[in-house]
């Protein structure tokens, strides 16, 4: 099938049975043969051909091939049965073949290209002395007979014939060494000496012992060294078709040739599996680029496994990777800390000016279209079903899984060390991502709640130091008054109008009363009518049975009760409310008869005109400042206890971070096993916590202090040498500096013992400095103090010679190798590497490649390479040949492309072969010198 360059889909997976055969074999049952000739026979072998292809495509079969016993005549009707099916057409492939047994014995099916002429296949009946061609018009083939070469003979001579080379695999029987199978006693050197790559047999692969395993396996010597990949077939002969694809075996395939076939075989391991394969839940499904270097309609799509774009230096394949880090939020313009040059950063800009990146992801079944231009550079509109929206980088990276990494930045990522631990620490604790990503959210949520909790601490200092002045004034006013009640005595005011006077502040003190109870009835019944149901959105739809029906009952009775409790609340205060009123319009009569009094007994003393004036002047004064006192034990009653909150939310910070630290302890658990034992992993917390640092900094910047940074640094150093208690020591001394500060309520005036106290703590102050740290000593900043926390991280340590050592020591290639090995035994999301093999000696990439080819069935990976190793033996899914082009047709109005795609698609796909060999291999005549010279061919 033809693909538009960049859009074949590579080897994908495909249920397969090889082995099936037709009416025409001897053995069929179920029916009679099938004869042809005549027009209404001919038709009756299409409606069979129909019906096989529909049972097929029942069974979700994706490759097939027919093999009857010495004869391929019904390989042309099952050919034509495909072709009439749309569905059959773009699902199912099929290889014409053929079963033969030959003089020793030993079965082998014979599988050719899908486009094998039937002409060319006929030549095996001339390599087969006792076997001719079967009469194509009768209704069943001969019974079978050894075909008078033994298999090495007639493998020989089809490997030989230029017609037949290439376009044909062999597989011979192989099982528990019973009749016509190649393990059966005294065929271990046959076997060994035989130049074939794959078996087959017609049972579950789950039921083969382990003694044939290792001899298909190549370990058991006496049978040879050479790896066979075991493929498992179905030998249907029925026509209820009961054993089609009975026997199940799914091959990822490029191609529908014997090539293909081949490749499979050749990396069984990661390419045949006998139980269903899964794909990674989220991938990259295409990348579209609009820009100067790759012109406005440059387009790839991606194998669900492993991608490897190649070719020769300046052909793109670092920007086509950097486009696709750009994409999904993770290029080098968005990672402050990567190790890119200015040439790396430039490429997106400077090219995708008026462009876009779009790339299509498949996320747990939902297809969704990310699109990402410069000039909306820190969002990602992301489409889904017809709508679009905007997500900020942050939520994009949480919502698709992947890992990016640019040339050279695993080998050089421990050069930064303020960066470093967070990487080792993202790529330690990758496939714990979402937990940790969920415990740092809790860490955060944690942290505003420290500030919140402490906003509030310094609001009931406030109150306090209200509650203190109001205690202050009303106590001042209630000497003052006795004292002038004192004069009074003395001028001569009788001993009931005294009486009288005193009652004045009594009155008073009584209507604030009224006044403060009016005041929170009210509060309360606002509070009363802002109470709310438990809401039944999110219970229609669900899963009907007993316990879905109970819950939504107990929340409707629930419901019920709140209703009334609130109707019963609010009734309760709205009658006390018109209570309240009521009695104090009483007492309002009552006061007004006593001010009455009042007056009178202040006109029956003229002469203490001046002194009764203050009297009432003062009793004014303290109504006031009883009301205030009222209010200010209000206030502080409501924020009873905040201290403790202040504690809790604190401990509830450190229990987050123990959660935290559990997380990444358990991913340091599997560092040792996943790294192949060369990476052993421990968690650390920051010696000099930046936070810390950080509030220190924002603290005491823009006063006049030199070399802040290095200062607060030492100041954090020395504190964090007593652990935790060291920090708690100094924010406990800002904590009273600001106590005192908001209980004086001097406003901007600085008391001096504060100077000293600050200068006790930052010994560097002078006088004039601590004046501006104390004028920044805010809530805020004093807040970020006490919920500022020391980040835990994994540190690693690398094996080398039986030792371990400091992973920053190992070399650069060491620490790339070890970083790959443990990247690769992972399972979280797709991974990005542009060119790995730069730090790497090829030992180490063989190592490598061989775990690619396990790997790739876990997750997707995205690799550009020069390296042949790593396409070749790391058997990569899909192949991406890049080339430097020019168009010389190209317009302002359509930019030309630098960069072009050459070929695409699996290592079976002969243009990618053809490009493999020529761009990594030098071309065919220095590779096969290169095996001159070392004596293998």
């Amino acid at each position: 099938m033809k693909h538009a360059k960049g859009h074949h889909p590579g080897a994908v997976w495909r249920k397969t049975d090889f082995q099936i055969h037709t009416p025409r074999d001897p053995g069929w049952t179920g029916g009679g043969g099938l004869p042809g000739g005549s027009e209404e026979k001919e038709l009756a072998r299409e409606a069979w051909a129909d019906e096989f292809v529909a049972a097929c495509l029942k069974r979700d079969i994706g490759a097939i091939a027919i093999t009857d016993h010495h004869d391929i005549v019904m390989y042309p009707y099952v050919a034509r049965a495909i072709e009439r099916s749309p569905a059959a057409k773009s699902r199912l492939w099929l290889l014409p073949g053929m079963e033969v047994t030959c003089n020793d014995s030993v079965q082998c099916l014979i599988l050719f290209d899908q486009d094998t002429p039937t002409g060319v296949i006929d030549r095996l009946f001339g390599m087969m002395p006792k076997v001719p061609a079967p009469d194509p018009l009768a209704a069943r083939a001969p019974q079978a007979s050894l075909c008078g070469k033994d298999i090495e003979d007639l493998l020989g001579a089809i490997f030989q014939d230029e017609m037949l080379k290439g376009r044909n695999i062999a597989l011979p029987h192989a099982s528990r060494g019973g009749h016509k199978d190649i393990l059966r006693q005294g065929f271990h050197q046959r076997f060994a000496d035989l130049e074939v790559d794959g078996v087959y047999n017609e049972k579950p692969f789950a039921s083969l012992d382990e003694t044939t395993r290792k001899k298909i396996y190549g370990e058991i010597s006496d049978w040879g060294d050479r790896r066979h990949g075991i493929i498992t077939t179905g030998d249907n002969r029925a026509s209820n078709y009961a054993d089609l694809g009975i026997n199940a075996c799914w091959m990822r395939l490029g191609e529908a040739t014997a090539e293909a076939v081949r490749q499979a075989v050749l990396a069984d391991e990661a390419r045949i599996t006998y139980t269903e394969p899964s794909i990674p839940s989220q991938r990259v499904l295409e990348l579209r680029v609009s820009s100067t270097l790759t012109g406005d309609n440059f387009s790839i799509t991606f194998n669900d496994g492993f991608n490897t774009l190649i070719g020769g230096r300046g052909s793109g394949k670092s920007a086509i990777l950097e486009y696709l880090r750009f994409a999904l939020g993770r290029s080098t313009l968005d990672a402050a800390d990567d190790v890119a040059t200015n040439r790396e950063r430039d490429m997106i800009t400077s090219t995708l000016i008026g462009g876009f990146v779009e790339v299509d992801l498949d996320r747990n079944g939902v297809v969704e279209t990310w699109r990402r231009t410069l000039d909306k550079q820190t969002m990602i509109t992301v489409s889904l079903d017809g709508e679009a929206r905007d997500l900020p980088l942050s939520v994009a990276q949480e919502r698709f899984r992947a890992r990016a990494f640019s040339q050279k930045q695993l080998s050089t990522m421990v050069r930064r060390p303020e960066t470093a631990d967070e990487q080792i620490t993202g790529i330690a604790a990758a496939e714990s991502v979402d937990r940790r990503r969920k415990a740092e959210q809790d860490i955060d949520e944690a942290e505003r709640a420290i500030r919140a909790a402490f906003q509030q601490v310094v609001q009931s200092w406030a109150a306090q130091a209200a509650f203190n002045r109001a205690e202050s004034a009303s106590a001042d006013l209630a000497r003052r008054l006795e004292s002038i009640r004192s004069r009074l005595e003395q001028g001569g005011l009788s001993a009931e109008q005294q009486a009288i006077l005193d009652q004045q502040p009594i009155y008073n003190r009584t209507l604030a009363s009224f006044q403060t109870a009016v005041k929170l009835v009210q509060a309360t019944l606002d509070q009363a009518n802002r109470l709310k149901e438990i809401p039944m959105e999110g219970w229609e739809g669900l899963v009907e049975t007993p316990s879905v029906n109970n819950a939504r009952q107990a929340i409707m009775r629930l419901n019920d009760r709140i209703r009334g409790a609130i109707d019963e609340i609010t009734d309760a205060l709205a009658m006390a409310l018109e209570e309240l009123a009521r009695h104090q319009g009483e007492f309002g009569t009552d006061q007004a008869k006593f001010n009455e009094q009042y007056a009178v007994a202040s006109l029956a003393q003229s002469h203490l005109t001046t002194l009764l004036a203050e009297f009432r002047q003062l009793g004014e004064e303290q109504q006031v400042a009883e009301r205030n006192l009222q209010d200010a034990k209000t206030a502080m009653s409501k924020l009873v206890g905040i201290e403790v909150r202040l504690a809790e939310a604190r401990t509830l910070l450190g229990t987050r971070l123990t959660t935290l630290r559990e997380i990444l302890n358990e991913a340091s658990d599997h560092v040792i096993e996943m790294s192949t034992g060369v990476l052993r992993a421990h968690v650390e917390e920051e010696t000099i916590p930046r936070r810390f640092v950080d509030a220190l900094m924002e603290l005491c910047e823009r006063c006049g202090i030199r070399e802040i940074e290095v200062r607060c640094r030492e100041l954090v150093e020395t504190a964090a040498r007593n652990g935790r208690q060291g920090w708690e020591e100094l924010v406990h001394r800002l904590q009273r500096i600001r106590h005192g500060q908001v209980l004086r309520g001097h406003g901007n005036e600085v008391d001096p013992t504060d100077i000293t106290e600050l200068k006790a703590v930052l010994t560097w102050l002078t006088d004039n400095q601590a004046r501006l740290v104390l004028g920044r000593l805010d809530d805020d900043r004093l807040g970020k103090f006490l919920s500022a926390w020391a980040s835990p991280f994994i540190r690693f340590d690398y094996r080398d010679r039986g030792s371990y050592m400091p992973f920053e020591r190992a070399s650069p290639g060491q620490q790339a190798s070890a970083l790959l090995t443990l990247l690769l035994h992972q399972e979280a999301g797709t991974l990005i590497i542009d060119q790995p093999e730069d730090d790497l000696d090829n030992r180490v990439i063989m190592a490598i490649a061989k775990l690619l080819q396990t790997t790739k069935r876990k997750r997707q990976l995205i690799f550009a390479t020069h390296n042949p190793n790593f396409v070749v033996n790391g058997d990569a899914d899909k192949v991406v040949a890049l080339v430097p082009s020019v168009e010389p047709n190209a317009t302002e109005a359509v930019r030309a492309a630098q960069i072009a795609i050459e070929e695409d698609g699996a290592i079976e796909t002969p243009a990618v072969r053809e490009a493999i060999t020529e761009t990594m291999e030098g071309g065919m005549r220095a590779f096969e010198l290169r095996g001159r010279k070392y004596a293998v061919v």
